[in-house]
């Protein structure tokens, strides 16, 4: 990751984040998921920043957006799939 800012954090569980990040010189704003260390919270933020996984928000609206209006069943019980 080039220099940035981080502009806001979502933590999922305390350790799971997606980071909002405004890069420099040129202004961008990019999302990173990952895992923090455990370190602190700062440290964590710039970790996920720097080596989480970049995601895109149009990606994520679609996923949440897809389950929400049009529910499915869970992947173990939809036609030709078996438990174990």
């Amino acid at each position: 990751m080039t220099d940035s800012n981080i502009l806001d954090v979502l933590w999922l569980n305390g350790a799971i984040g997606i980071v909002v990040v405004e890069t420099q010189p040129i202004k961008e704003i990019k999302f990173y998921i990952g895992e923090g260390k455990g370190v602190n919270e700062e440290y964590d933020m710039r970790f996920i920043a720097s080596w989480g996984t970049p995601i895109h928000p149009d990606s994520v609206i679609k996923f949440f957006q897809r389950h929400i209006h049009s529910p499915q069943p869970p992947i173990n019980q939809q036609e030709g799939q078996h438990d174990g």
